[in-house]
Formats: structure tokens, sequence, C-alpha cells
């Protein structure tokens, strides 16, 4: 059976990727930072689904959600994570710049270094990020943070097309 990770399972969008992937038969590993009810009860009705949670802002308890080896053994990740705190180009504070970082970019880049490994063995493995239209047309006036952080998620850098030649493959939506 096939293993999708899904970080951000607990937003909207993050829930319909769940059941899209759940009801294509695969094993669905669900992160979430805050989660609420009624998605934690839909969740729990699904088989073959598993829901965790971390702090992104927290790297040490990123490491303890993906110490398991099963997390770490994804044949797909799909990146819904969106910190979000309002905040223009004048008025984001260093401090909001660190969090949007971490928990948008950081985290999600220490994890897919836990996941290549499996997939690189495998010689298949996807990563798909959920980018935003903000990058494309400079954000709103009042997200600079967020925008910035899922701008970072486009960069492609060479260690990346190396992946392509084990048919592992990262891309931004």
């Amino acid at each position: 059976m096939k293993r999708v990770l899904i970080l951000g399972a607990s937003s909207d969008i993050g829930l319909e990727i769940v059941k899209y992937f759940q009801r294509a038969g695969w094993f669905v590993d669900c992160h979430g930072n805050s989660w609420r009810p009624e998605v934690v009860e839909e969740i729990g009705k699904l088989p073959n689904t598993e829901r965790f949670e971390a702090d992104f802002s927290d790297i040490k308890e990123v490491e303890v959600a993906f110490a398991e080896d099963d997390r770490r053994n994804a044949d797909t990740i799909i990146n819904c994570v969106g910190l979000w705190e309002s905040a223009s180009f004048m008025d984001y504070s260093i401090e909001q710049m660190q969090r949007a970082y971490s928990v948008n970019v950081l985290a999600p880049f220490r994890i897919y270094r836990l996941c290549i490994p499996a997939m690189m063995n495998r010689c298949w493995g996807r990563i798909v990020n959920l980018g935003s239209i903000g990058v494309k047309f400079g954000g709103g006036a009042e997200n600079f943070p967020y925008s910035l952080t899922k701008h970072s998620l486009e960069l492609i850098p060479s260690e990346f097309k190396k992946w392509a030649v084990k048919s592992v493959f990262y891309n931004t939506v």
C-alpha cells in the first residue's frame, strides 16, 4: 500500500486531500498543529489514516514526530502548511518572519531530508508544495511573511534535479 504524508491536513484543503488519497487506497499520515473537533472526527472515521500533531515552529517537535520510521517511508508528501500572520513589509517583526520561515519552509525541508533517502532507494517519490498566487502577484498588502515564505518553496536547487534521475520529483503548485 502506498503511503502519503499530508502536512497541514487539519486545514480544509488538507482534509479534502486526505479524503482523496484515502479513497484511492493509500495509507494517509495526517499532520496538523491545531485540529478542529469536526476534522478530528471526520479523519477518525477513515480507514488507513493516522493523525498526529507537531508544531512546526519548534524543530524538536518535528524531530520527535519523525523519529518513527514509517513516516520517513512516505511515497508522496503533500505540503499544505501555511502559517499566515497578517503583517506588511514595514510592520512585520523579525519574530514573525522567523516563525513564518520555521513553519512554512524550514520544518517541511527538514521532513523532506528525512524522507528523501527512502524515496531514492525505491527510485520513486513525489513532493508537492501548495504555493500561493500571492507569489506571482506580490501578495496582499498585509501578508508579506506568508508570501515571502511561499516563494521560497518554489526554489529549485540543483539537488532536486539530481533526485529526478531516481524518479523523485519536487514541485510547487
